[in-house]
């Protein structure tokens, strides 16, 4: 429906939302520079941008623009979002996505493994220890056999 009554003057409204480090003059500036630069926007009434408050991870912004073919109306609000988006990241400005924090109660959470996935586990623990002796006692017969080269050389070398 058109508000205007009379006028053939359709009005747009897209929402922006931005991060709250932004410093909100530079959104203002911004999407009045969109609205002016698009040549389907009309020149008046005059574009407006409404800083309408402060959402739980987010600045929010309604850029409100005026056109005079309301039949291309999406086309018209894609080409502004597409311009919008170009200056943000020309100017750093980042769109928020939502965070949530998460706090866990302090317990225990009841655990139940299958009889066949413990016997699992416990035969990969053993294999685990059997493998890392191994691999100590190589470490350390090869060691002893590298004192004992060492050793001898040193005999040779000094007399």
């Amino acid at each position: 429906m058109n508000w205007n009554h009379q006028s053939l003057a359709s009005r747009l409204v897209l929402p922006v939302r931005v991060a709250y480090d932004v410093n909100i003059n530079i959104i203002r500036s911004a999407l009045l520079k969109v609205a002016r630069e698009n040549h389907d926007v009309l020149k008046k009434p005059i574009p407006l941008v409404w800083f309408q408050g402060y959402g739980e991870d987010f600045l929010n912004f309604q850029s409100l623009v005026w056109i005079s073919k309301p039949r291309k109306q999406f086309q018209i609000k894609s080409d502004l979002y597409f311009h919008i988006d170009k200056i943000l990241r020309q100017e750093n400005i980042y769109i928020p996505f939502p965070q949530r924090s998460l706090n866990l109660r302090s317990g225990s959470l009841p655990l139940e493994l299958s009889p066949k996935l413990e016997n699992s586990l416990f035969q990969l623990s053993e294999s685990m220890i059997a493998l890392l002796k191994s691999q100590l006692q190589t470490k350390n017969s090869s060691g002893a056999n590298n004192q004992v080269a060492k050793s001898q050389d040193e005999k040779y070398n000094l007399e």
